[in-house]
């Protein structure tokens, strides 16, 4: 039953079970104090398994919460709260082109002309027009998967655009300065 204590070697299946592995259900009993090799778990396993109605063993625990991986965005938040943050105009212009060549896929001319105005909308204030621009398309294609998201890229961020400011402080609008400093 589920609210009878388990036995050793129910203990073992069980943790050679959630763990996945009999060398570390192994390591495990001993740190209980009770050594035992992974082959002898793996006879055990296979004993109990053949008499399985006999044992039920509890369910494996959820699985424990991940810290997030490292980010850059964390990190910036973290340790630059008072930096310009950027979208990077070359990176910002690659979003845009791989819109253009989804929308007109047939004609490189088509996609550089709807393109050239939308790079300069990016570049010149108000930025978010590009924004608007990008939110009318998304309006009338609502199920496209590449339009939704390119706009959820330039409204994620939106508050990075701000490449007229940078220009009058002659600051960079792109990050190849900094990238080639970190290779």
């Amino acid at each position: 039953m589920l609210g009878t204590p388990l036995t050793f070697e129910q203990r073992l299946v069980y943790n050679a079970a959630v763990s996945g592995s009999f060398q570390k259900a192994a390591e495990l009993s001993g740190r209980w104090g009770c050594a035992i090799s992974d082959d002898a778990i793996h006879a055990i396993v296979q004993r109990i398994a053949g008499n399985s109605q006999e044992v039920e063993l509890p369910a494996a625990p959820a699985p424990k919460r991940q810290a997030p991986a490292f980010s850059l965005v964390v990190m910036i938040e973290d340790r630059f709260s008072q930096a310009t943050k950027t979208l990077d105009f070359y990176h910002g212009s690659q979003h845009l082109w791989s819109l253009a060549h989804h929308l007109y896929p047939e004609s490189k001319e088509a996609a550089a002309a709807w393109v050239g105005p939308l790079l300069h909308q990016l570049r010149h204030p108000p930025e978010h027009r590009v924004i608007n621009t990008l939110e009318k398309i998304l309006a009338d294609n609502p199920d496209d998967a590449l339009i939704c998201r390119e706009v959820n890229y330039f409204q994620n961020h939106r508050d990075h655009l701000n490449y007229a400011g940078l220009a009058a402080r002659d600051a960079p609008i792109g990050s190849g300065s900094m990238e080639s400093v970190c290779s």
